[in-house]
C-alpha cells in the first residue's frame, strides 16, 4: 500500500473525494484490526503490520489534512507499538512531541508514558552502571524529562514520583552533590 501511495499527489479535490475517504478509512480499519489483534494475542506480526499501517496512516492522511484531530492519538498508538517493541528511545521522543502538543486529551499521559519510556532505558541500562562517578546519558535525560514533568503537570503524584526518583539516580552519583 505505501509503494502504490508514494507516487500519488493528493489534491484538495482527490481529498474530498469518496475514493480518498475510502481508502483513509480502510488503512485506519485495518491498523485498529492489527493493533487489538496484537493486543490480545500478542502476536509479532500482528505488532509490525500495526506499526507499518500506523505511520503510513500519519504519514500519508495525517500529515496532510487532520480533519479529526487525530494525530495526537495515533502517535499514541505508534509509541505504544515501539514500547512493545523495546524501542523505548523512540517511543520516548513520541511521547515528548504529544506532551508538547498541549492536547489536553492526551498530555498527562503523555508525559507520564515519555518518563516511563526513560525510566525502562535506564533499567535496561542497569547492567552498564559499573562505578561510574556520574549519570548516563540516558540518566541526565530522565532528570531532564521529570523536571519537565513537574513544570507541565505541577504536583500530581506522578511527577512527584518522577521526581523523587531523579532525586535517587543523583543521590547514587558522588559527583552530583
Amino acid at each position: 500500500v505505501e509503494k502504490r501511495l508514494a507516487g500519488i499527489r493528493f489534491s484538495c479535490s482527490v481529498m474530498d473525494g469518496t475514493s480518498y475517504q475510502n481508502l483513509r478509512a480502510m488503512v485506519r480499519h485495518t491498523v485498529t484490526q492489527a493493533h487489538d489483534r496484537y493486543r490480545h494475542k500478542a502476536s509479532t506480526n500482528d505488532l509490525y503490520v500495526a506499526e507499518g499501517f500506523y505511520k503510513l496512516y500519519l504519514d500519508t492522511f495525517l500529515s496532510v489534512r487532520d480533519p479529526h484531530n487525530e494525530t495526537n492519538e495515533i502517535k499514541m498508538y505508534i509509541a505504544e507499538i515501539y514500547r512493545a517493541e523495546k524501542k523505548d528511545l523512540i517511543a520516548a521522543g513520541l511521547y515528548h512531541d504529544v506532551l508538547k502538543s498541549d492536547d489536553k486529551r492526551y498530555k498527562k499521559e503523555a508525559g507520564l508514558l515519555w518518563v516511563a519510556s526513560l525510566a525502562d532505558l535506564i533499567h535496561s541500562d542497569s547492567g552498564n552502571q559499573h562505578k561510574k562517578t556520574e549519570p548516563s546519558a540516558t540518566e541526565t535525560q530522565y532528570i531532564a524529562a521529570t523536571a519537565e514533568l513537574q513544570d507541565l503537570l505541577p504536583d500530581t503524584p506522578e511527577a512527584v514520583a518522577a521526581e523523587l526518583r531523579s532525586a535517587q539516580i543523583l543521590a547514587g552519583y558522588p559527583s552530583t552533590v
